[in-house]
């Protein structure tokens, strides 16, 4: 921990750091001319001075100059604020005067005074010193003396508007291994009128960290080796440009890009207002944010390798009359195309998903606009101020706009919007005083608040919605109530939904509600999912009762989902066929010997022979297949064994089973043998 106390010394007061020997230049009354020194004794020490406090000055307004020593490392926020008086600063060592750490812009006495002086030179060219990387941030803000700035090659960074507020600075000098220029490093350089580079490929390699930190924001006009540069083309080794390489070159006439350029960063060409024609390579994947703003383009043809377009790329191009993208590009993002007055013709090749808030803002002469059929959305202000635009076309996918999308687009006289919308957003189409018909969807649910407000002509609204939409206060102002004009208009809504528009605000504040005709809807008819007939109905009439179908071997379920009247919707009815079960007798002389269930068409497997002694047995008129009816089958059967009653008739010679002949049958079985030779069992009970 350090100890410090505040002593005055010849008129200065410091702040002593006792423990690292330090001073710093405290708060005080000062007048006149102040020169500090680099170092003060106090006692039996010398305390070397590196710092100037937070608001050391700010109460001196009657300070006229201010020396200061190249020990000073440290100037605090605001340290000169109130210097109103201060007329010039002097340094002894520039390179330290480089290096020091401005608080802020007023740290640096330059926000005051208007002129510097190095030793006893003022500083009206500048050459940074060899021995400098990097100028700090303030280092030579608002140096008013200021004219020429040589920027060497030992130089690598330009720090946070370091240079800003130059207003007399007419000449910078840039060598190829500056690479970074912070934050407004040369913001309000009015009068700067020229920028020399030695090396166009380094120069498109720069990192300019905002579109003030390019000094050719104001000079205008950019030189190569001494040559203005007002056909530029770009060093075949580039792949990217960096973001606001030439922001304000206004005398770039033409840009040549070769075939593997891959990005154009944002604000590489802004306000380049002489340029009236590119050709963008195939190869470009990416263009940045206000690439192209304030250009002097004519047309512009998009290539298909192009995936992102940054936001307001191409706004403010005051002579642009027609675009063409292609391919790729998903979504046209914020202010696009915005205050493009001369914009007539957009064509869009590609799938585009959606139109970013103000993309054709102001775009005044625009009057036809197709909206491509994968657009979903349209956003804020999107069209807002498009006064000429006549009609808008297409666009089947489209289900939302934004607010005041179309506000002010006096001429647009009909609206139809695409079937899929749903909503419109706040005060869409507000102002659109030329509109006489709008015709609103189907699947329409929301219309935001003023959406029609002063749209004073309309005299017919159509909604197809069937459910009413919300739309409390779509043709009015809240800060207005009373005030309305389509008293003077006709509603015309859906044949069943007349009732339920009647009794809904605004839609019952219309002049006259009058039912839209009958519509037909489609009622099908599908058995086992397989269309069976199909019908065209009224909505509201009786539906069709289709008689049932029939089939062989199956029972019909009947209609499901048939209603009594027909709705405002298609209807499908559906049945089944269910197969039938059928039952087999089979029997034995006049006894059920069995009974089997089979479904219609299902294969029949006889009954096997039943035990006994048969010499032949067989089912009669058994069918392979199970009919549409019940079956009955009799058995066509002969047994070998014979009672003795019937043996008695025969002439016969009668055994025994092992053979040996017997006179008379005994009890049990024997084999009789007939008269013709044929041998019988016969049993004796």
């Amino acid at each position: 921990m350090s100890f410090s106390i505040t002593v005055n010394i010849d008129g200065v007061n410091f702040n002593l750091d006792i423990t690292n020997m330090t001073a710093e230049v405290a708060s005080g009354e000062y007048v006149g001319h102040l020169a500090i020194p680099g170092s003060v004794d106090y006692q039996d020490g010398t305390f070397q001075v590196t710092s100037i406090e937070r608001n050391a000055f700010s109460i001196c307004q009657n300070i006229q100059s201010i020396s200061l020593p190249p020990t000073i490392t440290q100037i605090r926020p605001s340290a000169f604020n109130g210097c109103s008086k201060l007329d010039y600063v002097r340094i002894s060592d520039l390179s330290k005067w480089c290096n020091i750490d401005f608080g802020s812009l007023s740290s640096n006495p330059l926000y005051k005074a208007d002129h510097f002086y190095l030793g006893d030179d003022e500083i009206v060219e500048l050459t940074i010193p060899s021995d400098v990387s990097v100028i700090s941030a303030f280092a030579f803000s608002n140096c008013r003396s200021l004219q020429r700035l040589y920027l060497p090659e030992t130089l690598k960074e330009v720090g946070y508007e370091s240079f800003i507020g130059c207003s007399n600075l007419i000449e910078v000098t840039v060598s190829k291994n500056v690479s970074k220029f912070g934050n407004s490093a040369f913001g309000a350089c009015d009068k700067l009128q020229a920028l020399h580079i030695s090396d166009l490929e380094a120069w498109c390699k720069s990192m300019f960290v905002n579109y003030i930190s390019n000094p050719l924001y104001c000079a205008h006009h950019i030189y190569l080796n001494g040559e203005e540069i007002t056909d530029l083309k770009i060093p075949e080794s580039i792949s990217s440009i960096s973001d606001y390489a030439f922001i304000g070159g206004q005398y770039i006439k033409s840009v040549d890009m070769h075939d593997r350029i891959e990005k154009i960063g944002d604000g590489t060409f802004m306000l380049c207002s002489g340029i009236e024609l590119v050709t963008l390579p195939n190869s470009i994947t990416t263009i940045g944010s206000e690439a192209f703003r304030g250009t002097g383009l004519v047309t512009i043809d998009v290539p298909e390798s192009v995936e992102t377009i940054g936001v307001g790329c191409f706004s403010g191009c005051k002579r642009m009359t027609s675009a063409v993208i292609h391919g790729n590009v998903s979504n046209l993002n914020e202010r696009l195309f915005s205050s493009c007055p001369l914009l007539k013709n957009v064509d869009f090749l590609g799938k585009v998903f959606s139109i970013g808030n103000e993309a054709f803002m102001n775009c005044s002469d625009l009057e036809l606009f197709s909206i491509p059929d994968s657009v979903k959305s349209i956003g804020s202000k999107a069209f807002w101020g498009c006064t000429n635009l006549l009609k808008i076309n297409d666009g089947v996918s489209l289900e939302a706009i934004g607010d005041e999308a179309f506000r002010g687009c006096i001429k647009l006289d009909s609206l139809s919007l695409p079937s899929n919308v749903v909503s419109v957003g706040k005060r869409a189409f507000q102002e659109c005083t030329g509109m006489e018909s709008v015709s609103l969807p189907k699947y329409i649910t929301e219309i935001g608040g003023s959406a029609f407000y002063k749209c004073y002509n309309i005299r017919d609204v159509y909604c197809y919605a069937r459910e009413v939409p919300n739309a409390q206060d779509a043709f009015s102002d809240p800060s207005y109530p009373g005030v309305t004009y389509i008293k003077f208009a006709t509603l015309h809504v859906p044949y069943s939904s007349y009732n339920s528009y009647c009794i809904e605000k605004p839609w019952w504040e219309f002049g006259s509600i009058v039912r839209l005709p009958q519509e037909s809807f489609r009622l099908d008819f599908y058995v086992d999912e397989e269309l069976y007939k199909q019908y065209d109905v009224l909505e509201g009439n009786n539906t069709i009762l289709e008689s049932f179908p029939t089939k062989e071997g199956y029972t019909f379920s009947g209609w499901t989902g048939l209603p009594a009247i027909m709705p405002p919707h298609d209807v499908t009815a559906t049945g089944t066929f269910n197969i039938n079960s059928y039952k087999l007798t089979y029997m034995i002389g006049e006894d059920v010997y069995k009974e089997t269930i089979y479904e219609y068409g299902a294969t029949i497997v006889p009954e096997a022979v039943p035990s006994g002694d048969y010499v032949f047995f067989t089912w009669m008129e058994l069918p392979s297949t199970m009919p549409a009816h019940d079956v009955i089958v009799y058995a066509n059967f002969e047994t070998g064994i014979l009672d003795i009653s019937t043996a008695n008739s025969l002439h016969k010679s009668i055994f025994s089973l092992n053979g040996r002949k017997l006179s008379e049958p005994i009890k049990g079985v024997n084999i009789m043998v007939d008269n013709k030779g044929t041998k019988h069992k016969i049993i004796l009970r």
